[in-house]
């Protein structure tokens, strides 16, 4: 079954950002997913461009996945120089964040899009400090009152593979993770929801 969000599947929402911003889009999919894979290859089929391939989406189908940090792991071969990772089920805004992370990577080896929650047990949160960036997979404790969700991933090549074992190990433990790298930058976000969890109006976004 696919979750639908308003007239459209979810996934179209984060299909239609990469089109706007001239980005392409790589969907990771398991392969037993057999609705929502004919979906991406209707509109696939339906916005193909023989002149250009910066549209044309790719879709990469994993046998099974322990949980969302070790499904992009797997997609490891997937990725460019400059990633953005941005989970289907997720509505930000301003849209126009991912322009600046891109932009980012030139320069920084990771990138987020971020915003302030309460309930920090239920998010990706980044513990930041002067010295160090940790971040936790739903932490279960925070040691440091300077903490923030991220809603959206940019992430250089070389890194992706450090950064999503990190998230992977805190997925199991709930711990925070040292990221070892300074060639960090933040971007506010103005707004970020999970669709899944909340049952508000997102026309707005």
């Amino acid at each position: 079954m696919i979750y639908k969000s308003e007239e459209n599947v979810l996934i179209q929402w984060c299909l239609d950002l990469c089109k706007k911003y001239g980005m392409k889009p790589i969907v990771i999919s398991r392969k037993n997913k057999i609705e929502l894979n004919l979906y991406l290859e209707n509109y696939s089929i339906r916005n193909s461009d023989p002149n250009t391939d910066i549209y044309n989406l790719e879709t990469f189908l994993i046998e099974d996945s322990e949980e969302w940090t070790h499904t992009v792991l797997q997609s490891a071969p997937c990725w460019g120089e400059k990633n953005i990772l941005v989970l289907p089920d997720t509505r930000f805004s301003p849209t126009e964040i991912l322009l600046n992370i891109e932009a980012s990577l030139d320069a920084f080896d990771l990138s987020f899009g971020i915003f302030e929650v309460a309930d920090f047990q239920n998010w990706g949160i980044l513990s930041i400090d002067v010295q160090k960036v940790s971040i936790a997979e739903k932490p279960s404790s925070i040691d440091s009152s300077d903490f923030l969700a991220w809603g959206v991933i940019g992430f250089k090549k070389n890194y992706g593979v450090r950064l999503f074992e990190k998230l992977r190990e805190s997925s199991k433990d709930h711990q925070f993770k040292n990221i070892s790298s300074q060639k960090i930058k933040f971007f506010p976000l103005d707004i970020f929801k999970d669709v899944t969890r909340v049952a508000e109006d997102l026309t707005s976004l």
